[in-house]
């Protein structure tokens, strides 16, 4: 047609029956193929399967059976039961349900009740916008009716009122049978309806029959109580979905009110990145999810954010929701009054807007939560942790590198070009550091002074770790990199020597080497293969003439005293307190080293020295035990 011939007669009216034929996406949904993911719940436990195939097809089939769960939704009996009996492949399908059955006498409109449900547009029972209304699938009225326009065939039979009643549409609902309505014995009531689908309407009629199963298992557990029979196969759940859940879940938590129940799975392993949520409104599934997916994963994750926010902040990172939601699993069931979609098909959800009650029902059950669920924020912070520091980590790694080929301030190195036989001396102080001088071996001995103190790096990252000026230079200086293994044959010397006091701020200066040493390169503490030691400077000096005999400790000289009477006593202060003789024997013999290797506990050991337990540091040393662990 041209647009120049545009006349009175180019304008057609459909009957309804027509104008559904050629505009089913109106009434049905889109009628492309489309490909969506449905969680399966079968056999192997829980799968994500894809599934390719017209929304419109699968809402025409559920049209019928949403009718059946309407029908048991309000009607309340004790063995409600829906049987599905179908070939959905070709499009057939049977659904009977044992409800109070279709109304059989005359409408107002002068036909029989079930050919107005059944073969008019915008005739149901469930316009009223009320309470009552909980749970109800169909409330626009053309629902059942679309399907009949768009199925070769129709038929209804009805039981009520110890009367049968059966009709039968065909052609798409263009003709229609006279009612057979006869008396029966059976006080039995109920609905069933056998249909056919168009594929002249479609192009292609079909279902996977796995996804149609599932649909009769979800309607199972949506509807506890309910007995749904799927050709021959019998789904009935007393707990209705926590039946489904707990075989393939031992870690889920449920927040629950009376329309509302959202489960968070924390340890079911499914492919795919991103939310991972699956939801039911009213018993049927939304493939394209919708607001309450939105409003219950913001929710969540904004209350997980919040309870890890101070542990954040501390160790400076930031909780996103990704690391929320990495592996999780959600599922959810609701039952609304006033559900709105984005189209006919369902798929998605639009209304109603539930985001304050769905905050209320997080932040009412989130102190069990945390209850329960510790291990996981510990796991969802630590991801949190690793991707925060990931980038400046490794920027960090790249400029120590690069100082590791520099000169390194305040190093005496050794000279010797087979660095295996180079050991570093570690010295607290400068003093301790210019005695080493005078008398070390310059082509084995290198050495670095600390200065002082050293901060504590228990539980550090990289990044942290290489802004400390101190352990810059003393990490460049034996040329290893932390978040990286200690390569022997690559490092600058073979042995560690670390030369503190054995007062309290020595021995912390130790301590907080050997916990550094241990989170990054306890390679180095091997027992079998020790590359860090611990210099034992004399405690106790007895000296007569030039003779000089060193004690480690006072208990040590004290059980030989009477060996050395009229020598002289000297009680060491420190490393200061050592001569150019007593630093030339410790140097030069092996007998002052003590290896540090791991015995197995070592982490028990720095964690309660450490760690932020502070109440277990103080239950020892309140109580003055050894710890286990570390020896030299």
């Amino acid at each position: 047609m041209s647009n120049n011939t545009y006349t009175e007669s180019d304008i057609e009216v459909l009957t309804d029956q027509e104008h559904v034929r050629r505009r089913v996406n109106v009434y049905l949904g889109n009628n492309e193929p489309a490909t969506y993911k449905v969680p399966i719940f079968g056999r192997e436990g829980l799968v994500v399967k894809e599934f390719t195939f017209r929304p419109s097809v699968f809402k025409a089939s559920g049209e019928i059976i949403d009718n059946a769960i309407d029908e048991l939704t309000q009607f309340k009996r004790k063995d409600a039961k829906i049987i599905i009996e179908t070939d959905p492949v070709k499009g057939f399908y049977s659904i009977c349900d044992n409800g109070r059955g279709v109304p059989i006498g005359m409408h107002a409109s002068g036909k029989h009740t079930p050919e107005v449900v059944f073969g008019s547009l915008r005739s149901g029972r469930n316009f009223k916008d009320d309470a009552k209304q909980t749970g109800v699938i169909g409330v626009n009225g053309v629902g059942s009716s679309c399907t009949n326009a768009c199925s070769t065939r129709f038929d209804v039979t009805i039981y009520r009122d110890n009367k049968k009643y059966s009709q039968t549409f065909s052609e798409g609902n263009t003709c229609v049978s006279k009612p057979k309505i006869t008396s029966v014995a059976s006080r039995s009531t109920g609905t069933q309806v056998e249909f056919t689908l168009d594929p002249e309407v479609f192009k292609d009629v079909s279902i996977d029959p796995e996804m149609m199963r599932n649909r009769a298992l979800e309607i199972a557990f949506n509807n506890p109580g309910v007995d749904v029979h799927y050709n021959g196969t019998a789904y009935k759940f007393k707990k209705g979905f926590e039946e489904v859940l707990s075989p393939i879940s031992t870690e889920y938590f449920k927040f629950s009110d009376d329309n509302m129940s959202f489960y968070v799975v924390t340890d079911i392993e499914l492919d795919g990145s991103g939310e991972q949520v699956f939801s039911w409104v009213n018993s049927s599934y939304l493939f394209d999810g919708g607001i309450c997916n939105t409003q219950f994963i913001n929710a969540f994750t904004d209350q997980v954010c919040r309870h890890l926010s101070p542990q954040a902040k501390k160790q400076k990172c930031e909780v996103s929701k990704e690391d929320v939601l990495k592996g999780l699993v959600v599922f959810g069931l609701m039952k609304f009054s006033d559900a709105t979609y984005d189209s006919q098909a369902k798929t998605r959800l639009t209304g109603p807007n539930k985001r304050k009650d769905i905050q209320q029902l997080v932040e009412a059950n989130w102190t069990l939560f945390v209850r329960k669920n510790k291990n996981w924020l510990d796991a969802v912070f630590q991801r949190a942790y690793d991707r925060y520091h990931t980038k400046s980590n490794l920027n960090a790694q790249k400029e120590h590198e690069k100082r590791i080929r520099s000169k390194v301030p305040g190093l005496l190195d050794a000279n010797t070009k087979n660095r295996k036989d180079a050991r570093l001396f570690i010295v607290e102080g400068l003093s301790a550091g210019r005695s080493i001088v005078e008398v070390r071996d310059p082509l084995t001995m290198g050495s670095i002074a600390l200065g002082g103190k050293i901060n504590n790096t228990y539980g550090c990252s990289v990044a942290q770790v290489l802004k400390m000026g101190k352990l810059q230079d003393l990490l460049a200086a034996i040329g290893i990199t932390p978040g990286k293994p200690a390569d022997r044959d690559t490092m600058n010397f073979g042995k560690i020597v670390v030369a503190t006091d054995a007062d309290p701020d020595g021995s912390a200066i130790f301590a907080n080497l050997m916990s550094l040493f241990y989170q990054f390169w306890p390679e180095l503490l091997d027992k079998n293969n020790p590359c860090v030691y611990r210099l034992i400077v004399p405690n106790v000096v007895a000296y007569k003439g030039t003779t000089r005999i060193h004690f480690t400790t006072r208990d040590q000289y004290e059980k030989v005293r009477n060996k050395y009477k009229g020598y002289k006593i000297e009680y060491m202060k420190g490393l200061g307190s050592m001569n150019k003789a007593d630093w030339e024997r410790v140097v030069s013999s092996d007998d002052f080293l003590i290896p540090v290797v791991s015995d197995g506990k070592i982490g028990e050991t720095l964690k309660l020295l450490f760690g932020d337990d502070a109440s277990a540091r103080r239950r020892w040393l309140t109580n003055g035990e050894d710890i286990e662990g570390e020896s030299e």
